[in-house]
Formats: C-alpha cells, sequence, structure tokens
C-alpha cells in the first residue's frame, strides 16, 4: 500500500512522525521512526510512551513496563504514560498497582477518557463494582458524548443485575455512534436477561445484522471439492472466549474423528501448549491477537475450511465479523451463546430439542440442527471435590443456593424465589459471586426476608467456589436466563437444580441437562410447580441425601460427560450441514447465493479464456444478486474494459456536446489553504470563461454552511455553485454541461440518491444510488473511480446529492439556505441543504455526464455521528435502518482516464445498479 510522501522530520520531529505512524496502525515505520527519535535523545518521553505501547501490542509486558517507568521518570506530568503504564499493569494482572496508576493519571488530567475507563474497568475486576461504576458515572457527567464509556458502563449495571438500566447505556452509546459493533452485540446479550420476547430479540438481532453484516462484501469465491464423502476440514473460532469454555470443548475436540475432519482452531489469545496438546490440533491453530476480522477470514479462506463454527455468538470477543465475510461455504454456531446472531452469513445453529423445540425455528436468523440428545457435553474439573454428606441434615434446614452470574438475577428470578422463601419460613439462600454494595442492596429489597436468611459471598477462585456447593441442598436456577455450566457444577457435586424454562432458547439449558440426566421432576411448568418442587425436596430430607450421593453417578450415566459419543454427534450434524451445503450447489439447485457463486466462476473461466461477449451477461447477473461483492465487481471491471475494446462504438455519456446556456455563475468556495484556493479558482474559471462568472472566496467560515450562505449573499450570479476546494475536473466542458443540466433541474450534483435512511446518502444502497466521483489520492499509483449507480437518465431525480460539488439557481438557495444553526461544522450541511430543497418542491438531480475528481474522500467519524443524530432529529421520518446493501457502489482503482471513460462507458450501458434488468448485455450481444 502506498503512503503519502513527506518531508524528513529531523531527529526533532522523529518521535511525533512516529506517534502519528502508530496511530495510523503502521507499525513497523512507527518503530523506526520511535527508535530513530530514542537515538537522538534517550530521555524522550513520546519515543518512550509509543514503543512501550508497541511492546504492550506484542505481548513483551515486561519490556513495556520498562518504557513506561522511563518515561515517567523523564515526564512524571504526562498522564498518558502513567495510564499505559496502568494498562500494562492489568495486563500483568496487578490490578491494585494499575489502579494507582489510573489514579496518577486522573490526578494529571481528570478529564482523561482513557484513565477514567481504564480504571472503571480495573475496580470492577477487583469486584469493587460501585466504584467501577461511579467512575464512569464521574467521567460522563464531564463529557458526555464518550460511547465508550457509556458501553462499559452498560457492562457494568448488567454486572449488577440492572439489564434494563444497561440496555438505556448501550442506547446512549449508540446514539453516539451507531457503529458502535461491540456495544451493539453488548445490547442484544443483554437482552436476553430482560422480558423481551423471542420476535422482538430475534428483531433486534436481524437489524444488528442490517448494520454490520455488509462486510460480507469481501466474501470470497467458494472453491471447495463439494464431495459429500471426502475429509473436511472443519474450523472453531474463539473457542477461548471465557474460561468456562474448555470444559465443554477440549474433550470433544479431541475426540472428534480425524479421519473424517482435519480439525483447526482459531484462538483469540496464545493458549499453552499442554492444551494444544490435549485437544490434539498439532500445527492447525491460529491466534487472532491484534488481527483485524477481514485479515482473519481471509487467513480462514486460505486454510480452505469447509465448515467454520462460531463458540461465542454475541458474548465478548466475539469473531462474527469474520463469520459475516463468509470465509467457508458453510458456517454455524454453538454452544457459549445460545441464541441466534441474527447474521445471513450464518446457516446452521447446534442446539437439541429441549432448548428448542419444533417451532423455535421461527426464532431464529439460522437453520436448526438438533442433537439427538443433549447440546451439552462437559468435562468435569479433576481436581473438583468429593460429593459432601447434606448440609440440611445437621442444621435441620435447608439452604437454597444460586450460583449464577449476577446479570442473571433478574427481578422475575427473585420473585420466584421470593415464593420459595414464603413458602418455606425456615430456609435460607445462599447466592455467591455477588459483589459489595448495590447488587446485594437490590437482591435483598427484592427478596423481601429477613437479613439473616440470605449470606451473600464474593467472587472466588475455582476451589473456594467448588466447596461453597457444601453449604448448599439445593440449587435455585434463574429466568429468563439459565445457567448451564452453574448447573453442572451443581449436580457435579450432588446437588439437585430447580429450573422453570421459558420461552426462549437461554432460559432452558438446566432443562435441557436435567432431562438428559432423567431429572425431569426438577423441571417446572410454572411458577407454582417451581415453589412445590423446592418445598417437596425440602420436605424429604434423607430422600435428598440420597439423591445427593448418588447425583454425579446419574451425570455421568446421562452421557453428559461421555466425549466421544458427543463428538460422534457433532461430527454427523457438521457432515449433514456439509452434505446439506453440497446438495445446495447441486446442479439444478436455485438459490442466489448459490447461483451467484456458481455463476462467477463460470464467468471468471469464461474471461480467463477470452470470451468477453459471453462472461458480461453473466457477470451482470452475479452483480445484480449480489451488488456489494467485491470479488465480482472486480471480475466486472476486467471483463468491462475488455469488452469495452471490442465495443468502441458504446461511448461514455460526457462524448456528447453539451447543450449550449450562458447563465451567469457564482462560485462559493470555503478555503483556508492558499494553495487549494489558486488552483481550485483557476479550474472554476476555466470551465465557466465562456459565460459571466465570478468567484466567492471564504477564508474565515465558522462552518460550510455559514460560509457558504454568506459568501452566497455576496454572489450576484444567477446560478450558484457549492463546491470543496479540493476538486479538479478532466474534461473541459464541465461547467457547460452544469448550466444546460439547470436549463431541466433546479439543483444538480455528481453523486446522490434517490431514497434516504439516514445522513450517510451511501446507506440506502442500490438501486437508489446514482453518480460517480473520481478519487485521486496524493500519492500512489492510477486513481479510484467510485461508481455510486448509472442506471437512471442522463439526468437522475434525487432526493439528496453530495457536497463535492452542488450547483442550483440562485432561488434554491434564496428559499432554503444552508442551515447554519443545525450544522455548525463540517457535516451533513449538504445533504440537510439538497432534501430541503427537494422537499420544497425544486428539482433535485444527479447528471451522468459530469466527471469531478475529489482529493479527498468523506470522514464518518464520530463528529459525523454527532451531526447525524441532529439530522436525524431533524427527520425523524427517515428512521435510521439502512439495509444491508448499503455502502455496495463500485470503487475500482484504475490507471489512465481512458480506463475510466471506457468503464463509465460499459457500465452506463447495461445500467450499472439496477437491480431489475439482466438483458442489455445480451441484447447488445445479439446485434
Amino acid at each position: 500500500m502506498s503512503t503519502t510522501p513527506f518531508a524528513d522530520p529531523g531527529p526533532a520531529g522523529a518521535a511525533a512522525h512516529g506517534m502519528a505512524q502508530l496511530q495510523a496502525g503502521r507499525r513497523e515505520e512507527a518503530e523506526t521512526w520511535l527508535r530513530r527519535a530514542l537515538a537522538h535523545n534517550p530521555q524522550d518521553p513520546t519515543a518512550l510512551l509509543g514503543l512501550g505501547i508497541l511492546a504492550h501490542q506484542a505481548g513483551r509486558l515486561q519490556e513495556a513496563l520498562a518504557l513506561f517507568d522511563r518515561g515517567i521518570a523523564a515526564a512524571p506530568l504526562q498522564p498518558a504514560l502513567h495510564v499505559n503504564q496502568g494498562v500494562s499493569l492489568a495486563a500483568c494482572g496487578d490490578d491494585i498497582a494499575a489502579i494507582a496508576a489510573f489514579e496518577r493519571a486522573l490526578a494529571l488530567d481528570p478529564a482523561s477518557s482513557g484513565a477514567a475507563i481504564n480504571l472503571s474497568n480495573a475496580l470492577a475486576r477487583g469486584g469493587r463494582l460501585d466504584e467501577a461504576v461511579a467512575a464512569l458515572e464521574s467521567l460522563l457527567a464531564n463529557r458526555p458524548n464518550e460511547a465508550q464509556a457509556w458501553n462499559n458502563l452498560g457492562n457494568l449495571l448488567k454486572d449488577r443485575g440492572e439489564a434494563e438500566r444497561a440496555i438505556a447505556a448501550y442506547d446512549q452509546a449508540l446514539a453516539i455512534n451507531p457503529l458502535l459493533q461491540v456495544c451493539a452485540s453488548n445490547r442484544l446479550a443483554a437482552l436476553k436477561v430482560t422480558d423481551r420476547s423471542a420476535p422482538e430479540i430475534l428483531a433486534a438481532h436481524r437489524q444488528w445484522s442490517a448494520w454490520f453484516e455488509d462486510v460480507c462484501a469481501e466474501a470470497p469465491l467458494l472453491s471447495q471439492d463439494l464431495d459429500p464423502r471426502r475429509r473436511l476440514r472443519v474450523g472453531f473460532v474463539s473457542p477461548d472466549c471465557h474460561t468456562a469454555v474448555p470444559a465443554f470443548l477440549d474433550a470433544v475436540l479431541a475426540a472428534l474423528d480425524r479421519e473424517a475432519f482435519e480439525v483447526f482452531a482459531y484462538f483469540n489469545n496464545p493458549q499453552e501448549g499442554s492444551r494444544l496438546a490435549r485437544i490434539g490440533l498439532s500445527d492447525h491453530w491460529r491466534v487472532m491477537r491484534g488481527l483485524d476480522d477481514a485479515t482473519v477470514a481471509q487467513r480462514i479462506h486460505a486454510d480452505q475450511i469447509d465448515v467454520l463454527v462460531d463458540i461465542a455468538g454475541h458474548t465478548g470477543h466475539n469473531r462474527l465479523g469474520v463469520f459475516a465475510r463468509r470465509p467457508a461455504p458453510v458456517q454455524l454456531t454453538w454452544l457459549d451463546y445460545l441464541c441466534t446472531t441474527g447474521l445471513e452469513a450464518m446457516d446452521f445453529r447446534l442446539t437439541d430439542a429441549i432448548a428448542d423445540p419444533p417451532g423455535a425455528e421461527v426464532s431464529h436468523a439460522e437453520h436448526l440442527l438438533r442433537f439427538p440428545r443433549s447440546q451439552w457435553c462437559w468435562e468435569p474439573d479433576p481436581a473438583a471435590p468429593p460429593v459432601s454428606a447434606l448440609p440440611a441434615l445437621a442444621t435441620g434446614s435447608v439452604t437454597f443456593g444460586s450460583f449464577n452470574n449476577a446479570q442473571k438475577l433478574t427481578d422475575a428470578t427473585l420473585d420466584l424465589w421470593r415464593g420459595v422463601l414464603a413458602a418455606l419460613p425456615e430456609a435460607r439462600l445462599l447466592v455467591a459471586g455477588i459483589a459489595e454494595g448495590q447488587s446485594r442492596t437490590r437482591i435483598r429489597e427484592r427478596l423481601a426476608v429477613e437479613e439473616g436468611r440470605v449470606e451473600f459471598a464474593a467472587r472466588c477462585d475455582v476451589a473456594r467456589y467448588r466447596r461453597l456447593f457444601e453449604r448448599v441442598d439445593i440449587a435455585l436456577d434463574a429466568m429468563p436466563f439459565s445457567g448451564a455450566t452453574t448447573t453442572l457444577d451443581a449436580l457435579w457435586q450432588g446437588v439437585p437444580v430447580l429450573t422453570l424454562p421459558g420461552e426462549t432458547s437461554c432460559s432452558r439449558s438446566a432443562a435441557s441437562l436435567l432431562t438428559q440426566v432423567g431429572a425431569g421432576d426438577w423441571i417446572a411448568n410454572d411458577h407454582g410447580g417451581f415453589i412445590a418442587a423446592a418445598v417437596r425436596l425440602s420436605r424429604d430430607l434423607p430422600g435428598l441425601a440420597a439423591q445427593r450421593a448418588a447425583l454425579r453417578e446419574r451425570v455421568v450415566a446421562g452421557g453428559v460427560t461421555d466425549a466421544g459419543r458427543f463428538a460422534g454427534e457433532l461430527g454427523a450434524l457438521l457432515r449433514q450441514a456439509w452434505v446439506d451445503c453440497c446438495e445446495r450447489f447441486a446442479p439444478g439447485a436455485e438459490t442466489p447465493r448459490i447461483d451467484a457463486h456458481r455463476g462467477l466462476a463460470e464467468a471468471v473461466d469464461l474471461l480467463d479464456r477470452g470470451r468477453f461477449g459471453a462472461a458480461m451477461p453473466m457477470l451482470q447477473r452475479v452483480v445484480h444478486a449480489e451488488p456489494q461483492w467485491q470479488l465480482a465487481q472486480r471480475e466486472l471491471v476486467r471483463g468491462a474494459l475488455a469488452w469495452a475494446r471490442q465495443h468502441p462504438e458504446v461511448r461514455a455519456a460526457w462524448a456528447d456536446p453539451p447543450q449550449v446556456a450562458r447563465p451567469s455563475v457564482s462560485a462559493i468556495v470555503c478555503s483556508v489553504d492558499p494553495a487549494r484556493l489558486a488552483a481550485v479558482s483557476a479550474a472554476l474559471s476555466a470551465q465557466f470563461s465562456t459565460m459571466p462568472f465570478e468567484l466567492v472566496a471564504i477564508g474565515d467560515a465558522r462552518s460550510l454552511s455559514e460560509g457558504f450562505n454568506r459568501g452566497a449573499a455576496r454572489a450576484h450570479g444567477d446560478v450558484l455553485v457549492f463546491c470543496h476546494d479540493d476538486i479538479a475536473f478532466p474534461h473541459a466542458d464541465f461547467g457547460r454541461r452544469v448550466c444546460a443540466h439547470l436549463e431541466a433541474t433546479d439543483l444538480v450534483g455528481v453523486a446522490g440518491a434517490s431514497q434516504l435512511v439516514n445522513g450517510n446518502w451511501t446507506h440506502a444502497g442500490p438501486p437508489y444510488l446514482h453518480g460517480q466521483v473520481l478519487h485521486r489520492p496524493p500519492a500512489g499509483d492510477g486513481m479510484l473511480y467510485y461508481v455510486a449507480g448509472l442506471h437512471g437518465p442522463l439526468l437522475t431525480p434525487v432526493l439528496a446529492l453530495d457536497g463535492a460539488f452542488v450547483a442550483c439557481r440562485r432561488e434554491v438557495w434564496e428559499r432554503t439556505p444552508y442551515d447554519e444553526r443545525c450544522f455548525d461544522g463540517f457535516h451533513l450541511y449538504d445533504i440537510d441543504f439538497s432534501l430541503r430543497a427537494q422537499r420544497a418542491g425544486f428539482r433535485v438531480g444527479v447528471a451522468q455526464d459530469l466527471l469531478l475528481i475529489h482529493f479527498s474522500a468523506g470522514k464518518y467519524d464520530l463528529e459525523w455521528q454527532r451531526y447525524n443524530r441532529r439530522f436525524l432529529d431533524k427527520f425523524p421520518d427517515l428512521g435510521n435502518q439502512p439495509g444491508r446493501r448499503r455502502r455496495s457502489p463500485m470503487q475500482v482503482r484504475l490507471q489512465t482516464l481512458e480506463q475510466v471513460e471506457q468503464l463509465h462507458a460499459t457500465l452506463r450501458h447495461w445500467r450499472f445498479g439496477d437491480l431489475s434488468s439482466t438483458d442489455s448485455f445480451q441484447s447488445h450481444e445479439r446485434k
């Protein structure tokens, strides 16, 4: 990848330049410059900071700490050094020292969001949950637009059991930055502990897919041998997503038939060699830390994985972005999320008939594949203590226990338990894993029992956690998010578990496990049945003691620990999914995705053999079926350029001479760069040289809206041009064409949309996008030709225009001037202006014969998101619901203007961006 050339900053500027390279993700270049700076000044705090960050990112934590220590010694008042020192200390497991580092940073800079967020994380890990919440609330009181802080606050509130407040915090984060993918996933995970219905939860997951799954544009061409009987390459993604996963996964992976399956694992983090040996992965394991989803997807595709298995769903550190890119022909989700992912790219979800009874398909984006018995296989901890005697025999009364995560202790759960405690006044309740403070207060108040009847235990290590079961007679499950790991831990220690399954899969985990071990009488049908079961077990202490003594053997007899049997069932389901794929891709099978892959493979073969005319109709159909598939677009460009050379009679739209129109023109340009202003002034003067023309330059604009309004008020022209200062024109008659189009319309531009969903006009997706623009990077080979859509008439009516170049009749601006109050910056002034003009009755159009060179591209950063929120508040009818095919126009690197003209002529000939017609090439070929 080419980078922008720069003047050598010299030793004095090397550290700053190195940090800029680091922020841009260019680590090797960053290290080179930072080491150069350090050689010049061994105490340079900026160089020490940057090198420390690089060492931390590479996992060299002690080296990072040494560099941060040197930096702090040289510049003790620099907050960033203390923040990063704390991050590395936390990564080493020393949260106490990390907290002190973050507090030092905050003392130096109370507004430091990095210090506050990391302090909150460290406090939460130490069980100081209320202090962690307070740290974020203090930050947000002064900096309410910190989306990441709102997301983290949502996580903390969820951990305190306050799901609705957590969702409200996630909503705040997403209002600030709707593209914060991790927050959107966190919100989905929180929905599972609320009373939302299964259809509501599915709709929310599908909305996530609509926002984030457009990366499927990067999907590769499926090239696997579709033999249903051959050995399969199976990849498991994120199998280290949390500490409980190995107990459910490792023995199963080790037992998978290696003659039928070649097993790969893609870990978020490095794994111990002993675990890898136990799983039997040999060299088939990869670490994804530090790699983005696109890179991971490329590596999975390079590994030629046939069946890719997601382990994490929307849990923390998931890799659903990999699956959205569809690097494997078969993709399925299993184990840790217990809900639909919402992804169209996820083909199957593995489950069982108890967790997801017949009919549950309507709550899933995926097809359901059910294990013949249970979806659970579990490997007990060999260090687990033996089953203890029933504690009620010694105390004379039953002690109920809860070992679920605090987020699962919903109001509905506590109300259910309150009924149990009311029916058994002598019973007590031990609640494990609950932080001191508000979490415990909420539980006590909801249970409404004497304080002495409820005991809390803080989070503790595994050994102490297992010993807690020695104090519990009966475990109570949560609702609507049931327990799996905690259910198995309880059963293994001889403790019965009572559960009340609900409508969703995540509410039925314990029911699935209890059915497998033959304990169906512990599964209630309603609140009364749950309380009755608790009373029945509590009144028969000898029977309860006998069940306790025999329960471990029942778990084994039920097959829960039989990894060999389960691996056989899993293998059969993986094979079933593969056979389904082979059948769907078999000759005669027709689905849009399969048709597209098959069609692209055949078209590529035709292109390789030089049969461009035969390939083009097939490529056209593929791009129409999958309009954002980048691989198909690249092949279309290859074929289109070759085809254009064979058909010189098909010309670009700007090949025809424009009509004659000579109104007076005023061009308003806001610029603080004299060189840019001089260049664009010369370009505009040349374009409008045959008519009365003036250029109004605004060098002190408070915003683009204010500057354009001030310039328009000073201008005298009948036609007003509003444009950026970094544009040029490859054709000499651009200006005359603009004026000719203004004879037929009121407002004209080079690109825009005939439908809007928010302030990003490309989010409407095809067929609503129109126009084109040529981007010329400051350095590097060639140019980027961005084609939004060429399927409408030469002058296509639209709702809104991109603001790189807009021309209008004067009366348009007079009646609908730029909104200075709402758009007081550099974003969305253009979409607002053109949309209001269209709604005021003016004709707005994109002209296909206007080619503009733009030396920069749009920047959809957090500042843009802030203005997008204003835009949506102003136009609430838009709804902010982009479709899956947003941002799908073609962007291709070309070397010459001749290639641009050839591609434009070809794409316009067959109406690029139209999703309805596939006949234009075929009809031309028949001539």
